[in-house]
């Protein structure tokens, strides 16, 4: 009884996501349609921050990465490192999170699997039967900064904060498209590959 009365209140949940957005110089090519890659991005994040639920439990955070440095080889070893959490997971802030995705363009490399572990210490203390951890990683799925990605979406899935990667990628490569599968099979989460804007 103690437990069916638990069940009723599905309020009590605590859903904790964070957006991560993509700011490597790939993202200023062209995914069709007239529209780059970082344009359908902002697209997509908005979209998601619209739909976002306004209630008590839900906090939801932005990082970025790759928008220090350049995409030279002099600024490879700065734009590797570049990887902020700009908004915390705490609450939602909308206009917020809308005015941290309009700041970027595309700008240096692509430190995915950086990112992630950042993103997976943000979640740090954040466990508990109640709680789901999810990631929305927007990217074109493509990882120029030596790390990988998948082996650390499948250690935060595996973790003890148990966080979930679902990954929206613009990927056009078969080798872009087989990481950002991988990245969102082994982080347990949705593959919602974006192949050209409208999709």
């Amino acid at each position: 009884p103690a437990a069916a009365q638990e069940d009723d209140q599905p309020a009590a949940r605590t859903v904790n996501v964070e957006l991560i957005l993509d700011a490597s110089g790939s993202m200023a090519a062209d995914v069709g349609g007239g529209e780059t890659r970082m344009e359908a991005a902002k697209r997509v994040m908005n979209d998601v921050i619209d739909a976002l639920p306004e209630r008590e439990g839900v906090n939801v955070g932005f990082r970025v990465y790759g928008h220090e440095g350049d995409n030279t080889e002099a600024g490879r070893e700065v734009s590797c490192a570049s990887s902020d959490l700009l908004v915390p997971i705490e609450g939602v802030n909308k206009d917020a999170l809308r005015e941290q995705v309009a700041t970027f363009e595309p700008t240096g490399w692509t430190p995915i699997a950086e990112s992630l572990r950042r993103a997976g210490e943000d979640f740090q203390g954040r466990t508990g039967e109640s709680i789901t951890n999810a990631i929305v990683l927007v990217t074109d799925g493509e990882e120029t900064c030596g790390g990988d990605p998948c082996a650390v979406a499948a250690s935060l899935a595996q973790g003890e904060t148990a966080v979930t990667t679902h990954v929206v990628g613009f990927a056009l490569t078969q080798q872009q498209a087989e990481l950002v599968s991988c990245i969102a099979e082994q982080g347990g989460g949705l593959n919602l590959s974006a192949a050209n804007a409208q999709e």
